[in-house]
């Protein structure tokens, strides 16, 4: 019995012993590997991808193209039918500020402005203009405030006499009455201007009794015995002694509206009231 158990057990520890020399065999044949990456593939790495560099443009120095400017085309010089005056009169201007213009119509452009008493050079006429010369400027001028002629001197105002407002007022009355003041300024303004005149005697009286000047005055008796009334009498003094005026010192004549404003060689001016006024 004992014999058997020591060969059982002697079994065992074979058997253990095989198993442990295998297992040392199978360490033993397992081989561990190095491996060394050679130079020349070390340096076959991927190259880092470079960053495309964008070089700044440099600035131009060549000068900007210039843009040709258009040579604008010469304005063709307007013509008027103009009657040219022989020998140039000379002539002066009648009222203050008065427009020298381009061409023969308020529609064109003011060159100048003349006082009034300026003297000027009378060149042609373009229908209701006069185309003149005036210290070297060549313009248009109306026909209403320039007057063919040397200028004089005008006499000097004077200061009138109450009898002398009074018959002017009569006369002024009897011409417009029922008119409106400002008709009653204009007929006082004719007088005043004639009373200024040279052309005309240079009293009140004078002037209304001058023959075939104021037909209501053509009975000097009848009319001596009309009462003004008092527009008249304010009109005849605010103008005589140098007053407002509606009209400039060339207009020298009326006459009823209802005539019409064609007066043989006479100027129509403008109507007030029931009268056309005329130089």
């Amino acid at each position: 019995m004992r014999k058997v158990r020591q060969t059982g057990i002697g079994l065992l520890l074979s058997l253990l012993l095989s198993c442990t020399a295998c297992m040392n065999a199978a360490v033993n044949e397992t081989e561990i590997v190095e491996i060394t990456v050679p130079p020349s593939a070390a340096a076959a790495t991927v190259p880092p991808v470079k960053k495309e560099q964008t070089m700044p443009m440099p600035a131009s120095t060549a000068e900007p193209a210039s843009t040709p400017t258009a040579t604008p085309s010469p304005m063709p010089t307007p013509t008027w039918p103009m009657k040219t005056f022989k020998y140039k009169p000379a002539g002066y201007i009648t009222a203050h500020a008065v427009n020298m213009r381009i061409g023969p119509g308020t529609e064109y452009g003011v060159i100048n402005k003349l006082n009034e008493h300026s003297v000027v050079t009378m060149l042609a006429e373009s229908g209701d203009w006069y185309f003149i010369a005036f210290e070297g400027t060549e313009g248009f001028v109306s026909r209403e405030f320039v007057k063919i002629g040397e200028l004089t001197t005008p006499k000097p105002s004077k200061k009138y006499s109450d009898d002398e407002i009074y018959m002017a007022a009569q006369m002024i009355w009897l011409e417009a009455k029922g008119g409106t003041y400002e008709e009653f300024q204009a007929i006082a303004n004719v007088l005043a201007n004639r009373i200024a005149s040279r052309q005309f005697p240079d009293t009140v009286e004078d002037n209304i009794f001058a023959p075939g000047q104021f037909s209501v005055a053509d009975d000097r008796e009848w009319f001596l015995s009309k009462k003004p009334g008092r527009s008249a009498k304010r009109a005849a003094d605010s103008v005589l002694n140098g007053g407002e005026r509606p009209l400039d010192k060339s207009v020298m004549y009326f006459r009823a509206k209802s005539r019409g404003t064609e007066w043989g060689g006479r100027k129509y001016v403008k109507t007030i009231g029931n009268h056309c006024f005329f130089r």
